[in-house]
């Protein structure tokens, strides 16, 4: 199909295939991470999360990483999210999220505006298998502890990443929804056994920075890539005039 060499396309594909060909651990199942969000904007933390998963992945007898992704959701899903005056239109939302992980060699973004990180991996295994010679490559979703007792988990589709002030609660309540047997399946990136952590890094409090056109004070929270700041700070200036979310799409187009 057409739409699969444009998925294909958009993908940093070489790196997929040098992952593939490289891969020495037979019995090790090959995965790729993707984690949806809104990423309205990315900040360190979104980072972090994947480079927790890739670790988690690595150290683990039974799962050999290719990549990780950003998947940043659609407008509809965003503006309904957060409203139209704070929402980001995807094609900034993709390119905030290529600066952030620009000098991660092994996190990259699936510009495709999707809501479902499970629909896209399952694109991402099909495009896959049939552009790298039959490679039979297994996608994860990753989530957040905060978010995870929304979803029906299942460990081999599914990995959490720990979130401070959440992850004490939420766990036992994964425990209790899956089952002892299951839970010690779930994949859980960031505990203290991978020794990693995240921050509890608010979106919410990054938006009321830029919605108080205070840059210096985003910079100084050390919260967000000073390059995305930067770049957020940029676009503000352009886009001052703009009232609306529907004008700020159409002059990107």
């Amino acid at each position: 199909m057409a739409q699969d060499s444009f998925y294909w396309n958009s993908l940093p594909h070489e790196i997929i295939e040098q992952r593939i060909q490289a891969h020495g651990r037979k019995k090790a199942q090959m995965v790729i991470l993707v984690c949806g969000g809104s990423y309205n904007p990315v900040h360190l933390e979104h980072i972090r999360m994947l480079q927790l998963a890739l670790e988690c992945a690595q150290v683990s007898r039974y799962k050999h990483p290719i990549m990780a992704f950003m998947l940043p959701s659609t407008d509809k899903h965003v503006v309904r999210k957060v409203g139209r005056n704070q929402a980001y239109p995807l094609q900034t939302r993709i390119e905030m999220c290529n600066i952030a992980c620009r000098n991660e060699p092994l996190i990259s973004v699936i510009p495709w505006g999707m809501a479902s990180a499970s629909n896209a991996g399952r694109i991402l295994e099909r495009i896959i298998k049939k552009f790298v010679n039959g490679a039979k490559v297994k996608a994860m979703s990753v989530i957040g502890a905060d978010i995870a007792p929304r979803y029906n988990l299942d460990p081999k589709f599914h990995m959490i990443v720990t979130r401070p002030t959440y992850t004490e609660e939420v766990l036992p309540i994964l425990e209790k929804k899956l089952g002892r047997k299951n839970f010690r399946k779930l994949m859980i990136a960031g505990s203290s056994k991978s020794g990693g952590t995240t921050r509890n890094v608010s979106s919410t409090m990054i938006r009321q920075y830029i919605q108080n056109g205070d840059f210096e004070g985003l910079l100084e929270s050390c919260s967000m890539n000073p390059e995305c700041v930067y770049y957020l700070q940029q676009y503000h200036m352009r886009n001052r005039n703009l009232n609306t979310f529907t004008q700020a799409v159409e002059a990107q187009n």
